[in-house]
């Protein structure tokens, strides 16, 4: 686990540890000097985002701010985590899509309506989240809270693909993308690399996405997932080592979480892999 993470579950721990219906003080975190999240009125809450007679609070020092500390907010924090930790969320992941697969969905094109064949494989990023987050609802109730698609705080335009929790601070904001070297027809798909590590803004690629998801300030925490396909003599752990190294010179980028799945019912897209890393700002 990285020090800045340690720093910042401290706090948020110690915040919300209770003793006789207080919150524990300052004394109870480790070099508060030291915390640096930029967003911390977001993650500790503010007063304008209080909702009356749920909560207890008290003010506590920040950086010498004071900030109010809120009861619902950070015993939900600690709940949610507890169940759902990354490497989980992508061990769930993979059997969704599984699950998803299995009941063989068909993709049709955005363009002259052209209907690919069965299986999740050939579906585009949205679709795949739809139909993923729609399993992974039915195989646990921790995934029942969350949202698609939303706007990143100042900047509308620009969406997060899959959020977990609830509104004011989301438990996880997840931005993900596909990785898959063929297309429907077997034939090698030659822009697919560009989504994945592309560094300009304009392709949306998962590489930028790592920097657009450090601005997500209301999510305590942050992920970037890469879900594709792995194909004779066509493995994605070149391209996945690359857009570590890539997104590493530009966030702080987690440890590796990794989940297998196969006997898919495409024909090409016959199995895969989950990759998830936590994302968090230099």
């Amino acid at each position: 686990m990285r020090q800045g993470e340690l720093q910042e579950r401290e706090v948020l721990w110690h915040t919300a540890s209770w003793a006789d219906g207080q919150i524990q003080q300052r004394s109870a975190i480790r070099n508060p000097a030291n915390y640096q999240h930029p967003g911390h009125d977001a993650w500790l809450g503010v007063e304008s985002r209080t909702r009356p007679g749920s909560f207890h609070h008290q003010p506590f020092v920040v950086h010498g701010q004071s900030v109010w500390v809120y009861q619902w907010l950070k015993i939900s924090y600690w709940q949610n985590m507890e169940m759902l930790d990354l490497a989980r969320l992508v061990q769930d992941f993979a059997a969704a899509v599984r699950l998803a697969d299995s009941r063989g969905p068909q993709a049709t094109g955005s363009r002259g309506g052209r209907i690919y064949q069965q299986g999740i494989g050939p579906h585009t990023e949205s679709q795949t989240i739809k139909l993923v987050v729609g399993e992974l609802v039915m195989i646990d109730d921790a995934y029942s809270a969350h949202a698609l698609d939303v706007p990143y705080p100042g900047s509308p335009r620009n969406r997060c693909d899959w959020c977990l929790g609830s509104e004011p601070i989301w438990d996880w904001a997840i931005e993900a993308k596909p990785l898959r070297l063929f297309g429907d027809n077997g034939k090698l798909n030659d822009n697919m690399l560009m989504h994945v590590l592309s560094p300009y803004p304009e392709h949306r690629s998962a590489l930028t996405d790592c920097e657009k998801l450090v601005s997500f300030r209301p999510a305590a925490r942050r992920a970037i997932l890469i879900c594709g396909y792995d194909y004779d003599r066509w493995s994605m752990d070149p391209a996945v080592e690359a857009f570590e190294t890539l997104a590493a010179a530009h966030v702080q980028l987690g440890s590796r979480r990794e989940a297998g799945f196969g006997q898919l019912v495409h024909p090409v897209h016959q199995r895969g892999r989950v990759f998830a890393w936590e994302v968090g700002g230099k």
